[in-house]
């Protein structure tokens, strides 16, 4: 079966081909609690996804902090080693 796409992002088609396969073959409440899972799996995924890319990110830029004494003042220096 193949689905046609009017837009990138859209998700309609494959959710209600999802739904009608699942209620095909098990009670609603079955295919219900296995669409639910798959959504959480999917929010999951992503937010690690994310958060794999903000570590790898920040530790790709690291940022050095440090007092440096400047003309006898001592100053809070930030700098960044690309």
């Amino acid at each position: 079966m193949l689905l046609t796409y009017s837009q990138p992002l859209e998700l309609t088609n494959v959710s209600k081909a999802l739904d009608t396969f699942l209620k095909t073959y098990m009670a609603d409440f079955w295919a219900y609690l296995i669409e639910f899972v798959i959504v959480g799996v999917a929010i999951i995924a992503t937010y690690a996804i994310i958060a794999l890319a903000l570590i790898y990110i920040e530790r790709k830029v690291t940022v050095q902090t440090g007092w440096v004494n400047t003309a006898g003042y001592r100053v809070w220096r930030i700098w960044s080693r690309f």
